[in-house]
């Protein structure tokens, strides 16, 4: 049969974003000439983490560590379950999009290796391979695995991990982050790791990008085009293949 390899898609999804480890909460108040006046760097962190969770889009694009494994990541998602983009982990490179009811992934020949039963005779691979080649496959409805990945909630739940690590950051000036001024604040993590995440200083505190230095799991994480609608279209009917015609093996 050929499965998809949900866990390796959906762990390296939500690695993407708990590489951070911030949790935080809303707080409304009025605007000051100077970005956070008076706020400590854990409160920006806290707001920061608030309005990240709350927009109702988000591209998330980089390059990180899930485990020992390298993995890429470029997608956008919206809280109605609609995405559209790419992930690459080990060399397999696999392209997504939900339009919100359906998902529809595509794979290159490593991925969906890696993603079929062994038992598999070699022959047998090599004709459903052929058969998948360029082409899109649907999944089953109701599946929740790779559906997750493109589920914003699921996705940036890691901005709710360890609570003990939103505490003890130090602040700076940022610079400009893809043109936008932003605040770097700064955590000594357990493991050796220094995590560093740019901030908005203008308009809603937006988290603009994370970079962790050292540790496990090194990486840099761009997040960009806050609410801004997910452009996610079935592909053409003659480009997808029906996975349960593959996974009976006909």
């Amino acid at each position: 049969m050929l499965s998809v390899n949900r866990g390796i898609l959906l762990g390296a999804a939500v690695c993407a974003v708990a590489v951070m480890g911030l949790t935080g909460c809303s707080e409304s108040g009025k605007p000051s000439k100077e970005p956070f006046q008076g706020q400590s760097a854990d409160r920006i962190a806290d707001r920061a983490v608030a309005a990240t969770k709350d927009a109702s889009s988000v591209r998330l694009a980089g390059r990180l560590r899930s485990g020992s494994k390298p993995v890429s990541v470029d997608i956008a998602v919206d809280t109605d379950g609609k995405c559209d983009g790419t992930m690459t982990t080990e060399g397999a490179k696999i392209d997504l999009v939900r339009t919100g009811t359906a998902t529809y992934v595509k794979g290159d020949e490593k991925f969906w290796r890696s993603s079929m039963e062994s038992g598999r005779a070699g022959a047998e691979t090599d004709k459903v391979l052929d058969e998948l080649r360029g082409k899109w496959v649907k999944m089953p409805a109701g599946d929740t695995g790779v559906s997750g990945i493109c589920d914003k909630d699921s996705v940036v739940s890691g901005l709710d991990g360890n609570k003990a690590e939103r505490t003890g950051l130090t602040k700076r000036d940022g610079g400009k982050v893809d043109g936008e001024d932003s605040v770097a604040l700064t955590k000594k993590k357990s493991g050796g790791a220094t995590a560093t995440v740019y901030v908005a200083t203008e308009g809603k505190p937006y988290i603009l990008k994370v970079v962790q230095r050292g540790g496990d799991e090194p990486g840099t994480l761009s997040l960009s085009d806050y609410g801004t609608p997910v452009d996610a279209k079935a592909p053409p009917a003659g480009q997808v293949v029906d996975l349960g015609r593959l996974a009976g093996g006909t």
